[in-house]
């Protein structure tokens, strides 16, 4: 059983969510145009999907020492992590230079190279 989701944007811009029952993938492709076009006609605006959504982002690959930005010394958090005198939700790497703009932060802003685990990968032969 699987759903389908639609969204898409009223006449005064509001963001809707349409979403169907549970039906079998097979009949939820079948009637996924149709649906879709009904929804138009009705003065809904399909939304576009973000660009990168679901794609994983490639992991930076570093020594781990060095920032790969500015090359300034990175510090190693893992084991303060670790043993809890850092925030568990701390980077495990951040660069010692507080002008690099190695990083963007969620509000746009440059910010020193951080990474957080799942991020990176340690290349041992740099």
């Amino acid at each position: 059983m699987a759903r389908i989701s639609f969204e898409m944007r009223d006449g005064a811009g509001d963001l809707v969510r349409f979403e169907s029952g549970d039906h079998e993938f097979g009949d939820l492709l079948k009637a996924y145009e149709g649906t879709k076009q009904m929804l138009i006609k009705a003065g809904f605006e399909p939304v576009k999907a973000r660009s990168g959504f679901g794609k994983p982002k490639p992991k930076i690959k570093l020594d781990g020492k060095t920032c790969p930005f500015c090359h300034s010394p990175l510090y190693d958090n893992r084991e303060k992590k670790a043993s809890g005198q850092f925030n568990p939700k701390a980077p495990d790497f951040t660069c010692s230079n507080k002008a690099c703009t190695g990083s963007t932060g969620k509000d746009g802003s440059k910010r020193p190279f951080a990474v957080w685990p799942g991020q990176y990968e340690i290349d041992e032969a740099a």
